[in-house]
């Protein structure tokens, strides 16, 4: 377990990874992490457009062959969306080495959401 004062021993380089997805995606990559390193997770978001004519379903999660969940959400409507999460201070979540975040939702019918999240990789 990685202790906040040990984590405030690393560079404070955070990054912003986001993608627009218009189809049903299940367990894509958003943010790739090599064998040595480690996902920490502040903030994850999830955006929908106006424009949709369903209610889309959000899970962010980490990738161990049987998925770790980190945030969901079951139904973000039209026009609207969620985030979780803070300042980039406390984390949300950590991952243990290797271990990918991913992305699953479901079909934003005639539009599309944009997912987030903000993360810091971490020596393992």
């Amino acid at each position: 377990m990685i202790s906040q004062r040990n984590l405030s021993s690393y560079p404070r380089v955070l990054l912003r990874v986001t993608r627009n997805i218009v189809a049903l995606e299940t367990d894509t990559v958003l943010q790739a992490v090599g064998a040595t390193e480690r996902c920490v997770v502040f903030l994850v978001s999830a955006f929908c457009a106006s424009a949709n004519t369903v209610a889309v379903n959000a899970v962010f999660e980490f990738d161990d062959g049987s998925d770790v969940p980190i945030s969901r959400h079951p139904g973000i409507a039209a026009g609207s969306g969620y985030v979780e999460g803070g300042s980039g201070s406390v984390p949300l979540a950590i991952g243990a080495a290797g271990q990918d975040l991913l992305v699953t939702v479901s079909v934003p019918t005639t539009g599309s959401i944009q997912v987030g999240a903000t993360v810091q990789l971490i020596r393992a």
